[in-house]
């Protein structure tokens, strides 16, 4: 299970060889960047992020297409209850 972008929903579970690594660095332009820290989550928000994880992880124990279904529901709602990006 991934979680990319820092999210704290849990991506679709996908197949072991198709991870490539661990995301260490960003390319801007020519030059490559490490990434910066991750923001300090509150206490309800890493709770929430357990809670998902461990539900799509005990799904994938039962059914993997029931645990891809619902990790795909769960970013669906995520997405909808989070606050618009803001423009630069």
């Amino acid at each position: 299970l991934t979680r990319g972008d820092g999210s704290r929903i849990p991506d679709p579970p996908i197949e072991p060889e198709r991870v490539l690594g661990e995301v260490i660095e960003w390319r801007d332009g020519e030059s490559w960047r490490p990434l910066p820290p991750a923001p300090v989550q509150s206490l309800p928000d890493r709770t929430s992020a357990a809670a998902m994880l461990w539900l799509v992880r005990l799904l994938l124990t039962v059914d993997a297409r029931l645990a891809v279904r619902t990790a795909v529901l769960l970013a669906r709602v995520g997405r909808r209850l989070s606050p618009p990006l803001s423009s630069p």
